[in-house]
């Protein structure tokens, strides 16, 4: 099943999140704003009022940081000064880390780059938060080692009507000119390929709490019904196997 995602920052202006999610949307990743060089972060003037508009309408949510770090030490900083930022809300959608600038990507190299990302990503997971990359393809491909960051859920940016990446993604931002109900103007459109919300909840992840561990047994199944509840057990993030 295929999701339909926006991803918001202050450029939305004010949105009516009622009118969002009746128009079909089934989560939103808002931007809590960029982080310095030094990891500290500037907030993005609208990240607590779209925060508090979309829980109040319903609208699940993940939360994306824009980096300008240059060093792993500001990438852990500005990682933990997020996790004191998402603190007071419930994300059922992944926290992001948004690597693109490519300005400061060029002169870092590939391996400089990849540490970066990784040392918030591994700040994140620890703290039990759901970490997540998000990239451009022609980014990934020129300035980071991806087989490095595989353990991550990735997040694509790449506009177009089919994307050629070969690598895996949950989700992959094909417009920067959608419309959606309740928003003015333009708004970043992705196709979400995951069932955020459930895996998130199921795991215990992003404050939900420990997960209840429940074992079921089911069968007999035929081959071609076995491989399918083993490709849906993969896709929500659930322990399955043939015994």
């Amino acid at each position: 099943m295929i999701y339909k995602v926006i991803d918001v920052s202050k450029y939305q202006g004010v949105i009516d999140w009622a009118k969002v999610k009746a128009d079909g949307v089934a989560g939103a990743i808002i931007r809590c704003g960029y982080a310095n060089r030094d990891g500290s972060i500037t907030a993005d003037p609208y990240f607590k009022r779209n925060m508090q508009a979309a829980a109040a309408a319903g609208m699940p949510v993940g939360v994306y940081v824009y980096s300008y770090c240059r060093d792993e030490a500001g990438a852990r900083t500005a990682a933990r000064n997020v996790l004191e930022m998402v603190k007071p809300y419930k994300l059922e959608y992944p926290l992001v880390w948004d690597c693109e600038e490519s300005k400061i990507a060029i002169t870092l190299g590939k391996a400089k780059n990849t540490a970066i990302c990784k040392a918030a990503l591994e700040v994140w997971e620890q703290a039990g938060y759901y970490a997540m990359l998000y990239s451009y393809k022609n980014f990934v491909s020129s300035y980071l080692y991806m087989n490095q960051l595989a353990a991550y859920d990735f997040w694509l940016a790449h506009y177009t009507a089919k994307t050629n990446y070969s690598g895996p993604y949950g989700m992959w931002q094909y417009s920067s000119s959608g419309s959606v109900n309740g928003i003015n103007g333009r708004v970043d459109m992705n196709h979400c390929y995951r069932d955020y919300p459930s895996i998130i909840r199921g795991a215990g992840l992003n404050g939900f709490g420990a997960p209840k561990l429940t074992s079921y047994k089911v069968g007999p199944l035929s081959a071609g019904d076995a491989a399918k509840l083993l490709a849906l057990a993969g896709e929500m993030g659930v322990a399955c196997a043939e015994v």
